[in-house]
């Protein structure tokens, strides 16, 4: 039986994505709907021709979803989605609701389910910003103490972010429609209007803050994100406006510099975001150019007319090295790599591109000659590392290096204190004399997150 709680209550969010369900469509999956309110809502807006499909994990709602024929459990389920597109034909409208609550980073089932919609399909994909979150959090005094933390939302929701999807979503073929963001009424009407200088109060749910831009608001406001795409759109004729709230707006405003992909836990997501990642390169070489992140690093080494040969340690299948070969064709680059799939996925790609990435395991020594390299880089490699791992890799890059190692690393969320917390990676170096303090990356001001560590050897 349906929820009696939710018979046609809809939040502004649901609103929009059900206005933009194509009058013509047949088949349509909602993945993580609860009670099942915007599926039905769907169901109404298109009469009983239309076969929707639902899936939700939390079985405990099932009893909501009666008035659906087939209900689904498992949101990675993909042989449940290609039975159904089987037995009822391509999906002609997609909704991943909600999906910070069932997101680990399953890429390549979430690109195989894509891949069974209709060329031109509508796809939502809707989840809280993780980067809002963290910036919230760092603004407001803690209000959690001691164990009470573990329940904070801020600790355990989303690891997934607007601008990652973003750029995911130009990897897959897809066009961005508009983006919806769960503001009130005070914050669009406040975003709608021009900052004055200074400050300006404003309070929400009892929260009061010093707000000092619009992207600041958009910050605290829209922490609920949904984004519109469509998917294999057969023409593309200029970027489509993006929107936020009916209002237009530059991504750069939503939040500073993120990893330009939706974070992932496993290595076979990590394989499935490579692969998408090559695909693209391999189809345009020239797409490969140097990133804000490489740029920003490759600016900061110092004597730089004297570097000969770098090193980039943790260099996934080579897309670093080829990054810095094309903003500094004068240098020797190479890299070493953990992960021997990941290596050997780029191999080719590097080789044509006159690079290697040679393989090493962690805690053993690295495949070259002491005092090999000028410049020893890593880009965001030691923040995945314990502190155990991190004095085994850290020996190391002092035995490789001849000048100078350079760190860039990612300090944000949560999940960073269960690895190597960026205040630890000094006492690392500290253990085998040397110093290295952390510095903090500013974007136009505000603190990015991520963390520059330079070594002296």
């Amino acid at each position: 039986m349906p929820s009696i709680n939710s018979l046609s209550i809809l939040n502004p969010l649901e609103e929009r994505i059900l206005a933009t369900v194509p009058a013509t469509a047949k088949h349509v999956a909602v993945i993580g709907d609860g009670d099942g309110r915007l599926a039905r809502a769907i169901k109404t807006k298109l009469g009983a021709d239309v076969r929707v499909f639902v899936v939700e994990q939390r079985i405990g709602l099932h009893r909501y979803l009666g008035d659906f024929s087939d209900v689904g459990d498992d949101p990675w389920d993909f042989s449940a989605f290609e039975v159904e597109a089987q037995k009822h034909g391509l999906f002609d409208f997609l909704v991943f609701y909600g999906l910070h609550e069932y997101w680990r980073g399953q890429l390549r089932r979430f690109q195989q389910i894509v891949a069974l919609a209709r060329p031109a399909t509508t796809l939502w994909v809707t989840f809280v910003n993780s980067s809002a979150l963290r910036y919230i959090e760092q603004e407001l005094p803690p209000l959690r103490l001691s164990a009470d933390a573990l329940a904070a939302p801020a600790r355990f929701w989303g690891r997934i972010d607007y601008a990652s999807w973003m750029a995911y979503g130009a990897m897959l073929n897809v066009r961005i429609e508009s983006v919806w963001g769960l503001l009130d009424h005070a914050s669009f009407q406040f975003c709608q209007s021009a900052v004055k200088a200074g400050t300006v109060d404003w309070e929400i749910k009892g929260a009061k803050i010093q707000a000092r831009t619009a992207a600041e608001i958009i910050h605290w406001g829209a922490a609920y994100v949904g984004i519109q795409m469509l998917v294999q759109p057969e023409a593309q004729s200029g970027e489509a406006a993006q929107a936020l709230g009916g209002a237009a707006f530059h991504p750069q405003l939503f939040q500073s510099l993120v990893y330009p992909f939706p974070e992932v836990d496993s290595e076979e997501s990590e394989l499935a975001w490579a692969e998408t990642e090559l695909r693209a390169v391999r189809a345009n070489r020239d797409s490969l150019r140097p990133s804000h992140l490489v740029e920003f690093v490759l600016g900061l080494i110092e004597e730089a007319d004297s570097v000969r040969d770098v090193l980039v340690v943790g260099a996934g299948w080579g897309r670093d090295v080829c990054m810095i070969k094309k903003a500094r064709p004068s240098w020797h680059c190479a890299g070493v790599e953990c992960s021997k799939n990941l290596r050997s996925m780029g191999e080719d790609f590097c080789q044509q591109e006159g690079l290697q990435i040679k393989s090493f395991n962690l805690g053993e020594k690295l495949p070259f000659d002491d005092k090999s390299f000028d410049v020893v880089l890593t880009l965001g490699f030691m923040s995945k590392l314990y502190d155990q791992a991190a004095l085994a890799v850290v020996k190391e890059l002092l035995r490789v290096g001849r000048k100078g190692i350079y760190h860039l690393e990612d300090g944000r969320g949560p999940e960073q204190a269960l690895k190597l917390k960026h205040n630890s990676l000094g006492s690392v170096y500290a253990h085998y004399g040397y110093t290295s303090e952390p510095k903090p990356v500013l974007i136009q001001g505000q603190d990015s997150g991520f963390l520059f560590y330079k070594v002296a050897i």
